[in-house]
Parts: C-alpha cells; sequence; structure tokens
C-alpha cells in the first residue's frame, strides 16, 4: 500500500509525480494534462516502507531522495528513459526513522523520529550538521530561502534554526510552546510588506485534531481568522 503523508514529491523537470510505498517502493506516476500514467515501480533491496521523499537539483544535479523505516535515505538519479536509477551509498542512521525532508537547492534537511534534525549536501550525500532539535518525534519542518528553517514535533515545540547551508554555524532563532497540542505541521508565512532580508519570520503551525491555525513571529503581529 501507499504510505500515507509526505511519502509522495512533484518531479517537475519529468512531469513526474513520484510516490513512496509501504513495500521500500517508488511508483512513478507521469502527468499529461489532466491524466496520469503509471511509467514504473523501483524498490529498494531492503523492501524497508518508504516514510518520505524529496526532488532536488538542477541539470546534472537532478536526484530524488527516499527515506525508510529502518534509517536509510537513498538518492536516485533520473535518467533519459524516464527512469530512475538508485545510487550506492545509502546513508544509514541505525534504526532512527526519517519522518519528514525539505529540499534547498542541493542541501537536504531531514527530520527524523528521535527529535534530530539533519543537514545533507545532497550532491555529494554527505551529513553535514545534526541538531538535537527536539525531545521526540519530528512531524514537519519548512525551510526559507535565507536558511531558516522551521521544526515541529510532538514535544509540543516548535523552533526556527538559522542554518543558511550545510556548512555554516546553526544558532536557535526562536522557539515556543504550543501548550498540549501535538503539532503536525508548519509553514514559513508573511506579513504584507515585511521582506527576508528584514530579519523578519513568521510560521504557522498546525495540531492533530484541532481547527487552530497557530502564528508564530518574531515581530508583532495582529491576526484575525
Amino acid at each position: 500500500g501507499i504510505a500515507v503523508g509526505a511519502a509522495v514529491c512533484a518531479f517537475p523537470q519529468a512531469d513526474h509525480v513520484i510516490i513512496g510505498s509501504s513495500a521500500g517502493e517508488l511508483i512513478i506516476i507521469r502527468t499529461d494534462g489532466d491524466a496520469f500514467h503509471s511509467l514504473a515501480t523501483r524498490k529498494v533491496a531492503s523492501a524497508s516502507p518508504v516514510m518520505v521523499v524529496a526532488c532536488s537539483g538542477e541539470g546534472s544535479d537532478q536526484h530524488v531522495m527516499s527515506g525508510h523505516a529502518n534509517g536509510e535515505i537513498v538518492w536516485w538519479r533520473p535518467e533519459a528513459n524516464g527512469m530512475y536509477m538508485q545510487l550506492p551509498g545509502a546513508l544509514q542512521h541505525a534504526q532512527d526513522t526519517p519522518t519528514c525532508m525539505k529540499v534547498l537547492g542541493n542541501t537536504l534537511y531531514c527530520g527524523f523520529g528521535t527529535g534530530h534534525l539533519r543537514v545533507y549536501d545532497a550532491v555529494r550525500r554527505e551529513l553535514k550538521i545534526e541538531i538535537a532539535a527536539h525531545g521526540r518525534w519530528i512531524n514537519d519542518i519548512d525551510v526559507r530561502h535565507d536558511g531558516l528553517v522551521a521544526s515541529v514535533g510532538e514535544d509540543t515545540v516548535l523552533n526556527v534554526w538559522r542554518c543558511p547551508s550545510c556548512d555554516s554555524e546553526v544558532s536557535l532563532a526562536h522557539s515556543a510552546v504550543v501548550t498540549e497540542s501535538l503539532l503536525t505541521g508548519v509553514a514559513f508565512t508573511q506579513r504584507r510588506g515585511d521582506t527576508a532580508d528584514e530579519g523578519a519570520f513568521a510560521v504557522c503551525v498546525v495540531a492533530y485534531d484541532s481547527e487552530v491555525l497557530y502564528f508564530l513571529s518574531n515581530r508583532p503581529w495582529d491576526v484575525n481568522i
């Protein structure tokens, strides 16, 4: 079956939608206007369920990454025939399940079930930064173009990190607790008139079984919903 959640990504360079499955497979779907066509299925040797997938890069650096329940992160390279080749050298994280992925340029940001946030050079396939970001499972992350990274976890905490590249020093820009809420999603937003260059940031957070949208900002902001 298909792994429900973040185990799907769009690969616009090839008009593909890539879906991860609980059987450890990548299902390749080609889009053609309003139609969808199943092209192929690719399976990792471990057959570990796919938890998350992400796409990155341009030109020769295009890749698809899949994160698996056994802690494995696998890189796939798109081929001219529309198929995907699994690259050697998958990263292993000793049963630490990847739970969410985001890509900024050639940098891969990945949250894990242990509460760790790890940052990789997506081209070299190297771990560059590891942060003990949360006390429990990280449910979602978002990345802004200037390297701000927002993370939310089952510990009810929102953290915003400054991590502009995989070779830079990391600092905690903001932290907040949303009391008694199992946080499941986060996204950067912006007030009209604000720019990232001004240092302002705001995030929207959602929680399990709640109709409330939580807005948090490092600047005063009146919100009416």
